[in-house]
């Protein structure tokens, strides 16, 4: 669990990927492109979900989680943020450690 917990915390400090993910469907010819900011916002709202429920681990650790959970929002909210946005809350919490 201390693991997790120090990639989660490291994950969320960084600041968001930016550009598009392309793929073909199965079975399509035409290319799809997905922003990266729609993976980001996903991954960002699992990983304060996972540190919500984080335990078994030091008191350091669990500190530092406290500290960026207060300066996140909900993990629901997440995905209605701006790439600009997200990159706010990252650079928040690596500042504050």
């Amino acid at each position: 669990d201390a693991e997790n917990g120090h990639l989660l915390l490291n994950f969320l400090k960084r600041t968001p990927a930016e550009g598009l993910i392309h793929f073909r469907e199965e079975g399509q010819d035409e290319m799809v492109a997905l922003p990266i900011v729609v993976v980001e916002r996903d991954a960002r709202s699992r990983a304060l979900l996972m540190l919500r429920e984080l335990s078994g681990v030091d008191s350091d650790l669990l500190r530092e989680r406290d500290r960026v959970l207060t300066v996140y929002p909900s993990p629901e909210s997440l995905g209605e943020m701006s790439p600009a946005d997200l990159e706010s809350l990252a650079v928040k919490v690596a500042a504050s450690a």
